[in-house]
């Protein structure tokens, strides 16, 4: 809580990423770091694969009311503040706007890697459970190729003629080889997770349509968003 206090008192952007283990306490989670830190950037997950958030259609509905009066309390505090704090649905509006439309929540070997005590290198922190997903840095011409391979076969799946492609960001990759379809790297609770969150933007988007140019914008985030 020390540095915390310090970096709001030298006014340095505050950003946390949190991940729930049980979807009942997605609100209150959210308004005590709302409440307690602010912070400029917020972006909350649910566990998903080993230890499922969710487990059932009733979960899943109780999870979209409970992020509905989240979107609820955020927008009531951006008309007081004027801040936004809920990165996610900061991207997803891009998305949905087509000023972003490449850029997925996830970019584990595209970009982003992993490095273990042993020296291993992977994509991601999970993708350890798979051997095959190890990075070969003595071969750079094909440190990729696996996790690449998946990547392009995900893309070539049923995801191409989904109706919320847009606005999904690719789900979990290693979630998908894990749990999922292993011919389509497709998985059931990961598609469901994104179409709530998929109608909750629209939903946001028809609420901030009367915004200001002003107000659009600090939501969108676009002077945080590259290439938008």
């Amino acid at each position: 809580d020390r540095n915390i206090r310090l970096l709001k008192e030298k006014e340095i952007p505050l950003s946390v990423k949190t991940t729930i283990s049980d979807y009942k306490d997605v609100k209150s989670i959210y308004e005590f770091i709302k409440s307690t830190w602010n912070p400029s950037s917020l972006f909350i997950s649910e566990c998903v694969g080993d230890s499922n958030t969710i487990d059932n259609v009733d979960g899943l509905d109780m999870y979209y009311r409970s992020w509905k009066e989240i979107l609820d309390l955020e927008l009531r505090d951006f008309q007081k503040t004027g801040l936004w704090s809920l990165e996610r649905f900061s991207i997803l509006l891009c998305r949905i706007l087509s000023l972003n439309k490449e850029k997925e929540f996830c970019d584990a070997g595209n970009g982003t890697y992993c490095i273990f005590l042993d020296g291993s290198i992977y994509p991601c922190y999970r993708a350890i459970e798979f051997p095959e997903l190890k990075i070969d840095m003595e071969n750079m011409e094909s440190r990729q190729f696996v996790f690449k391979k998946l990547r392009e076969k995900k893309n070539k799946s049923e995801c191409c003629n989904c109706d919320i492609r847009k606005i999904c960001g690719g789900c979990c990759l290693i979630n998908a080889y894990k749990f999922g379809n292993r011919t389509s790297l497709s998985y059931e609770l990961d598609c469901q997770l994104q179409r709530i969150y998929g109608e909750l933007t629209i939903l946001l988007l028809s609420r901030i349509k009367d915004f200001s140019l002003d107000g659009i914008r600090k939501i969108l985030k676009l002077s945080l968003i590259r290439n938008a």
